[in-house]
């Protein structure tokens, strides 16, 4: 197939849902099971966006983004038992070229409709806790990879839900793709200035680095 990428150098499209709420400003996040690549790490509600939710999109004019609006919905509900009111973009980030598995995610910032409770599925996700995005970006006590903890860090801006989406709808759609470097001691992912973030790198040492 000339001209195009290879099936397996294509990523698949997922989402990853920033669910936020006042008084005080805080986020959901999720615990996942011990198996697979983000075995025991804290993460936003989200997964693959499956055939069904393509299936069902709308005909209107970005069906493609009705198939991800409707995954990201799916998936946090399943995941958390939470049904969301209102969605937006927030940030997109690929997988870069050479990773054994390689995810297009695009984040979304979400509301929950009134008198939701987050609840843990017990599958995938063993815990669902709502904290505080300033203060858990310090927690070594949780495991964060980097995507997550650069948009933790960038939500933390701001110090309210309109805030929040004021100024997801002010930035510009930059899909990040990190740079890694690999050595002996582990592996340094680094992210472009333009992207806007508050953190530029992050090094994830050797014993830790089939984990992240």
């Amino acid at each position: 197939m000339s001209g195009g990428a290879r099936t397996e150098d294509r990523p698949r499209e997922a989402v990853s849902v920033l669910v936020v709420r006042d008084s005080p400003f805080q986020v959901l996040m999720v615990r996942r099971n011990g198996v697979g690549m983000f075995a025991d790490a804290f993460v936003f509600p989200g997964g693959a966006v499956e055939a069904s939710d393509r299936a069902t999109a709308g005909i209107g004019p970005d069906p493609a983004e009705d198939a991800r609006r409707r995954a990201a919905s799916r998936e946090t509900q399943e995941e958390a038992g939470i049904r969301l009111e209102r969605l937006e973009p927030f940030a997109r980030w690929i997988t870069p070229v050479g990773a054994p598995r390689r995810w297009d995610t695009w984040f979304y910032l979400a509301t929950a409709r009134a008198g939701e409770v987050a609840r843990p599925d017990g599958a995938e996700v063993l815990e669902a806790v709502w904290v505080e995005p300033g203060l858990v970006v310090d927690d070594r006590e949780r495991r964060i990879v980097f995507p997550t903890l650069a948009n933790l860090m960038l939500l933390a801006q701001s110090a309210s839900t309109a805030a929040a989406f004021a100024a997801a709808a002010s930035r510009p759609r930059l899909a990040v793709v990190p740079e890694v470097v690999r050595s002996p001691e582990g592996r340094l992912a680094r992210i472009p200035p333009e992207a806007g973030y508050p953190i530029r790198e992050h090094f994830t040492p050797a014993e830790n680095d089939n984990k992240s």
